[in-house]
């Protein structure tokens, strides 16, 4: 009879304890499940961005038919995205777009003999990109600030995906720049004004460094 009470003693005992494990188990399957939509959400490049990559794997195994298929169909894909530019902003989308439609030429006639070549061209192509967008979210900072959050956010997914390709002082003045982005789009209740100096500070910058590193 005693066993008999111990045993049931030591299951009273255990399972809570089995509850509890299964429990922090749980939760930590939802946090690691958590992390990684987050990654998932946080890492998706743009679809022109993985095509670049494509070209670089085709030239690379010295299909260029392909790799010069891939940054037209890049060129494609960021023109439709910057449907909504207008003005000097559509000028300097329509800039990235001609050096990449020009590459695309060299490419297809075999005068691109390297790598690097591939990925200057596609990060000053993605800086342009990015300044197009700055330029748009400075007008957005006064007449809709709503939407300035939104062509902020494309800037500096075109930054990331050009600092991905750059070295040296490039890639540090870039990583720079995004950082200081990120910052400012974490700020809550922010100002038109805010906006408007954040998003010029920017503009200055970047033109300063498609200046030094075009």
């Amino acid at each position: 009879m005693k066993n008999l009470m111990y045993i049931a003693l030591l299951g009273l005992l255990l399972f809570p304890a089995c509850q509890n494990n299964q429990s922090e188990e749980a939760s930590a399957e939802e946090v690691q499940a958590t992390l990684v939509e987050e990654t998932e959400i946080d890492e998706v490049p743009n679809i022109s961005d993985l095509e670049l990559d494509e070209a670089i794997a085709a030239f690379l195994d010295g299909d260029n038919t392909a790799a010069s298929a891939y940054i037209e169909q890049a060129v494609t894909d960021i023109e439709e995205e910057g449907e909504e530019l207008t003005g000097n902003h559509k000028t300097l989308l329509e800039m990235a777009v001609g050096n990449l439609n020009t590459l695309a030429d060299k490419v297809k006639q075999g005068e691109v003999k390297d790598e690097a070549e591939l990925n200057k061209v596609f990060a000053n192509a993605e800086m342009n990109v990015a300044h197009a967008y700055l330029t748009f979210t400075d007008v957005y900072a006064l007449e809709s600030p709503e939407n300035a959050r939104g062509a902020l956010e494309k800037a500096i997914a075109r930054m990331e995906s050009a600092s991905a390709r750059l070295e040296g002082r490039a890639k540090t003045e870039a990583e720079d720049m995004i950082r200081e982005g990120k910052a400012f789009l974490k700020k809550e209740d922010t100002k038109a004004n805010d906006w408007g100096n954040a998003t010029g500070h920017q503009i200055n910058k970047m033109t300063g460094w498609l200046q030094q590193h075009s």
